[in-house]
């Protein structure tokens, strides 16, 4: 009687024991399962951006001249805004990421995430401080996991107060940075990044041309 009281327990233990490792493996299983998949529903957008004056992107009058553009900009990194537009042409989400300059290819790349939200046919317009909204060409297919390349897009500079139009506040806002010979009259650090449209770390006769150059497109997308 003993015996089969003992035999019961150690059986009952067991189970408890096979029960429980049964358990913790499920857990385990679901929890990678999860993860995986949380991880391969963001899609991903490829960015290729030329910047006028940077780089081998021409401007807006000299669509192929590079000679006097900066070959090594101070400001590697750039933040671009994305926004995102259903076939209603209704925004349907926007996004902030980085993309940065490569000296090889000459223009800023990035890989930006937006979410798992978006399944289906859009429009994808950028914009970067100091310089218009632009659409990128084509309409592109947004699936969860998916990364898409989008077409290679070259910005229009000027727009340095973000209103999404170059004009004379536009001007303005270059001249009070400007700092050829005398201080600038009104200008902080983001002012000057936002206004040295050609990259070089400084704000004077260049990047005044090239804004007069990029001045004939007076609004963007």
């Amino acid at each position: 009687m003993i015996n089969k009281k003992g035999e019961m327990r150690s059986s009952i233990t067991l189970n408890k024991l096979l029960i429980c490792i049964t358990i913790l493996v499920a857990t385990l299983l679901f929890s990678y399962t999860h993860s995986a998949d949380a991880q391969a529903t963001d899609t991903v957008l490829s960015l290729s951006v030329y910047l006028p004056g940077i780089g081998n992107s021409g401007d807006v009058l000299n669509a192929t001249n590079t000679t006097l553009n900066t070959q090594k900009p101070t400001n590697t990194d750039k933040t671009v805004n994305i926004y995102i537009y259903n076939a209603a042409n209704q925004l349907a989400a926007t996004k902030t990421g980085t993309i940065s300059f490569e000296g090889a290819s000459g223009n800023f790349l990035g890989q930006i995430k937006i979410g798992a939200t978006l399944n289906g046919a859009y429009v994808i317009k950028i914009q970067i401080p100091g310089y218009l909204k632009k659409r990128v060409p084509g309409s592109y297919r947004l699936v969860p996991g998916a990364t898409v390349q989008m077409q290679p897009l070259t910005m229009i500079a000027g727009d340095f107060n973000g209103d999404n139009a170059t004009n004379i506040l536009d001007f303005n806002f270059l001249k009070g940075c400007y700092k050829d010979f005398l201080a600038p009259s009104f200008c902080d650090a983001d002012k000057t990044a936002i206004a040295d449209i050609t990259g070089d770390g400084k704000v004077n006769i260049l990047d005044y041309n090239l804004f007069i150059r990029e001045i004939a497109v007076h609004t963007g997308d």
